[in-house]
């Protein structure tokens, strides 16, 4: 409930501002029963769930203390998902989870490049969303340094043909892994990305840009978020 209320003020804190909501919209217009939304208001995704069935592999970084998303899908589609992330709280919280068995975690994030990042703490206390990306400010804010792999170095451990959904949750990352995504040879079908323009201060142009990137190489913007930072988008050509 806390969490809910948050986002709430948020939303209300954006529009008092007068929004920052980036110039963009849907460019694929789908009929309103072909996209579903699964997992809870905080950590759900809208996505075509025409295009997903048992076979289907979902790959969902940043996982936090919510995978409201994940537990929905597996349990509509008996799907498998692997669930990425390594930050501290997230692993403590997920290693006291009752996980059904579709359900792989992998304590590890995902950046343009595979190693170690430097993570830092949550902005607000009690937090589970450290970021590669972000800090207080404060030279004396906690870090910790963490692996993370490339997109593709992960489809190739995975051993995967096709990744039916990325989900991307990933604190600021996500810039640099939409220009990795846009020079690889792999493709998802469908794409879920939240944008950190409202809470860590990057230009709405990075976002606009990012997006223009994944429609450069066929994919749709299907759906927006009341937020303006969450944006799902799809391959057109897997449309039919």
């Amino acid at each position: 409930m806390i969490r809910k209320l948050k986002r709430i003020f948020q939303r209300e804190a954006i529009f008092f501002r007068g929004g920052f909501r980036p110039n963009l919209s849907v460019s694929k217009k789908l009929p309103r029963d072909a996209i579903e939304y699964f997992g809870t208001t905080y950590g759900g995704w809208p996505v075509v769930s025409s295009l997903l069935n048992s076979d289907s592999t979902v790959l969902s970084f940043g996982l936090g203390e919510d995978i409201s998303f994940d537990l929905a899908l597996m349990k509509r589609f008996g799907l498998s998902v692997h669930g990425f992330d390594p930050t501290p709280k997230s692993c403590k919280w997920l290693a006291d989870q009752s996980l059904p068995d579709q359900f792989h975690f992998h304590n590890v994030g995902l950046a343009a490049e595979s190693g170690t990042l430097t993570f830092n703490a949550p902005v607000e206390e009690g937090f589970a969303s450290w970021s590669a990306t972000h800090s207080k400010g404060d030279v004396e804010a906690k870090t910790v340094s963490l692996p993370v792999k490339s997109y593709g170095a992960i489809h190739q451990e995975l051993g995967l043909d096709v990744v039916d959904v990325l989900k991307m949750d990933i604190e600021g990352s996500e810039n640099e892994v939409i220009e990795y995504l846009q020079q690889s040879e792999y493709r998802p079908i469908q794409i879920l990305v939240e944008f950190h323009h409202r809470i860590h201060g990057t230009d709405f142009s990075r976002t606009k840009a990012a997006i223009e990137a994944l429609e450069s190489i066929g994919y749709r913007l299907f759906h927006i978020s009341d937020l303006g930072d969450e944006f799902s988008l799809v391959l057109e050509e897997a449309l039919g």
